[in-house]
């Protein structure tokens, strides 16, 4: 076991010797370079090494190594090569090695970052640092270097960070115990921009930046219709009146996607991901907001009917529902094929065995 670098791999996450991270960016990896889940893929319960083709590694190499340098991707490429097999016509390496490789890039990363943390500190102004100290006890001072490594963090994280790193150092707060609090806590699992390829003529590039407008731009004039911006205002009345700051804070960014100002959008931050998936976490805010409205409504015994609600929301679990009915005949179909051709297999191997056995019978025969 100690020799299948799978088992390896698990083995340090099950004895919690990498950080949530860094078991956050394996497990991506591991669901890019198996197309999915590793278990739906052929060969998958009988096999214990997934053998994964050398070209599809290149474009991994690629697209997840994408801030190093040219030359060191290559350097990467090479050596992952030198331990690719010849396989059914196939130049073919072992998945789980691939994956250990991106893993010690990573932590490597992780390094660094502990260097940039330190240096963060050491440039701060005197006036924000304690006296003779690489170390802070200001909640001020802690929220400059939180913007500067995810500005996107809202205050109410801030400030439960904040007091672990408080409690923790005592009321000084290093380096050292900064960078480990935000280990602990997933802090940098927020910071992670993981890619993703749609298919296999995308590597290092983002989607088309033009389809993508052109799927905005046709939401936007949805959105923009007047009984649209008014059910918008009322969701984000409602989201406000929750007061969950990480939700309102997920409203505003996702829609701001589909404000007037779409065309300024950073389009590296998308990932490689598919653009409507930022309409889709518009659509999960305003179901939840909708739910609490009704659950409002019910509590304070205004006109609501369940039934009505039931019915109203049926055509759209109606369609849900079809599309997934869809999905599932095309996974049937894909399977019997498969099948199918594992039956031609078998049928074969029976008559290979069979002639065997017919030969075998015969020359105890001739002994006899």
């Amino acid at each position: 076991m100690s020799k299948l670098w799978e088992c390896v791999n698990f083995k340090e996450f099950i004895e919690e010797k990498s950080s949530i991270d860094e078991l956050y960016f394996y497990l991506h990896c591991r669901f890019l370079i198996n197309k999915g889940p590793q278990i739906a893929s052929d060969g998958s319960t009988f096999t214990y090494i997934q053998f994964v083709r050398n070209e599809e590694v290149q474009k991994l190499v690629d697209l997840l190594l994408i801030n190093y340098d040219e030359i060191s991707r290559s350097f990467i490429k090479e050596k992952l090569q030198e331990k690719a097999k010849f396989k059914n016509q196939h130049l073919l390496i072992d998945s789980a090695f691939v994956l250990r490789i991106f893993l010690e890039y990573y932590r490597l990363e992780r390094k660094y970052r502990y260097k940039t943390l330190k240096n963060l500190f050491i440039s701060l102004p005197p006036d924000q640092k304690i006296k003779k100290k690489i170390a802070i006890n200001s909640f001020k001072s802690f929220k400059n270097l939180i913007e500067k490594l995810n500005a996107n963090t809202t205050e109410s994280d801030k400030a439960e960070l904040f007091r672990e790193c408080y409690q923790i150092g005592l009321g000084e707060i290093n380096p050292e115990i900064f960078f480990t609090v935000l280990t602990e806590t997933g802090f940098f699992v927020s910071t992670l921009k993981l890619r993703s390829f749609l298919n296999a003529n995308l590597t290092t590039n983002a989607i088309n930046q033009e389809d993508y407008l052109n799927v905005t731009e046709n939401l936007m004039k949805k959105m923009n219709d007047k009984e649209a911006k008014i059910a918008i205002k009322n969701v984000r009345n409602i989201v406000e009146e929750i007061g969950c700051e990480k939700m309102m804070f997920f409203w505003e960014k996702n829609l701001k996607v589909f404000s007037e100002n779409y065309r300024f959008i950073d389009f590296e931050m998308l990932c490689g991901k598919i653009p409507d998936l930022n309409f889709l976490n518009i659509v999960k805010i305003a179901i939840i907001a909708k739910n609490v409205k009704n659950f409002n409504s019910h509590l304070k015994n205004d006109e609501y009917s369940e039934c009505n609600e039931v019915f109203t929301e049926w055509d759209v679990w109606e369609n849900l529902l079809n599309s997934m009915k869809k999905t599932d005949n095309r996974d049937r179909i894909k399977e019997f094929e498969k099948n199918k051709k594992i039956r031609i297999i078998q049928e074969f191997t029976r008559k290979k065995i069979q002639k065997w056995y017919v030969l075998i019978n015969k020359l105890l025969k001739r002994k006899k």
